[in-house]
């Protein structure tokens, strides 16, 4: 008869249990263990969902500027098909989940007046989502980055090869890459017998480009620029004219056995330059130079000036030469008066040759 009592009360409880649970948000799941899970699924109809990336933050990014400023309690990236994620194991408390596909190689999400990358930060309503996690486990926390054109806008990157030291003729078969911010390799194919390449479809964001040949062009970086800082025309086209220098060439400029070094080279244009120029890290003095663009016979780099020029002549433009740069310093940025101060900063590679070009004045 107890026996009997004791399964009755029994079911009876669980019946009244499974009532409530009935009642209760379908999005709720108890699970009773005193932490949390939040688990949702991304949607990507523009190319694979695999490699978005998904953040747990605890604090609303609404008034956030940038990716430095948000509370990251945790980052996944899908490995999936179905762009299904989890994050367990959380303390009760309150949450947001914003996801972004990292298409311009940044290595993070990146704000702005105006949407860079495929990225959901505040949710379908433009209102970022509260996700209140209180020994539960909340689903259905799912995010759609599929777009359009007209949702983020996308530049062709048209590069031209070119030997300077043979009367700017095309390099024909040059491989040029063009890297993320993040060293993320984006795209890379070889240069027609124009010595011209087109990458299409590039969302906005900070580039470089490494360009090598297959015979005694030193290898070359482009260093980095945001595409919306350069001037494009109503197709949005962006152009770079690349020149690749072999080594007798690079001794004429810097003087015999510079080959050895490792050379940073900047070649400014003839735009109105009415400043001074400095490179962060800084480097002795003994390695600068710079001589005006009278003629390429004339292009021979005297280190016996020692120093940046303290006001730079803009006619008929200059060629500014940096040697032994240290190849422990993984990034320079070198700054131009140009009406206001133009920042550039470019990787460092052992055994390249950085070429700096102002974008405004093609010089070959």
């Amino acid at each position: 008869m107890r026996k009997d009592l004791f399964l009755f009360l029994l079911l009876s409880i669980l019946l009244v249990f499974g009532l409530v649970l009935t009642g209760c948000d379908s999005n709720i799941v108890g699970v009773g263990s005193g932490d949390g899970d939040i688990s949702g699924q991304i949607t990507y109809d523009n190319g694979d969902v695999q490699g978005t990336n998904v953040i747990l933050l605890n604090e609303n990014p609404e008034n956030t500027s940038s990716y430095e400023e948000l509370n990251i309690v945790e980052l996944k990236t899908i490995d999936n098909n179905e762009g299904t994620y989890l994050f367990d194991d959380l303390t009760s408390g309150t949450y947001f989940v914003a996801a972004y596909k990292d298409k311009n190689g940044s290595g993070e999400l990146e704000f702005d007046e105006f949407p860079i990358e495929p990225a959901n930060v505040y949710g379908e309503d433009g209102v970022p989502e509260a996700i209140v996690v209180e020994d539960s486990t909340v689903t259905g926390i799912n995010i759609d980055l599929s777009y359009t054109g007209e949702d983020y806008p996308q530049y062709t990157v048209e590069v031209e090869v070119i030997d300077p030291d043979d009367g700017g003729s095309p390099i024909v078969g040059a491989t040029v890459v063009l890297y993320g911010k993040s060293g993320e390799k984006i795209e890379n194919g070889p240069t027609d017998l124009n010595g011209l390449l087109s990458f299409d479809s590039i969302f906005d964001g900070e580039y470089y480009l490494e360009v090598t040949t297959e015979d005694n062009h030193r290898e070359t970086i482009i260093p980095y620029y945001r595409l919306r800082d350069i001037d494009t025309n109503e197709d949005m086209n962006v152009s770079f004219g690349v020149p690749m220098f072999t080594d007798s060439f690079i001794n004429t400029l810097y003087g015999s056995g510079a080959e050895d070094d490792e050379l940073f080279l900047g070649i400014i244009g003839e735009a109105p330059v009415t400043g001074s120029v400095s490179l962060n890290p800084s480097v002795s003095a003994d390695d600068i130079a710079y001589v005006l663009m009278g003629g390429a016979e004339e292009m021979i780099f005297d280190f016996s000036s020692n120093s940046f020029p303290s006001e730079i002549p803009s006619e008929p433009g200059y060629m500014l030469g940096i040697k032994n740069l240290y190849s422990s310093v993984d990034e320079y940025t070198l700054s131009i008066t140009v009406g206001d101060v133009e920042t550039i900063s470019f990787p460092v590679k052992a055994n390249r040759l950085i070429t700096v070009l102002d974008q405004s004045e093609q010089i070959f």
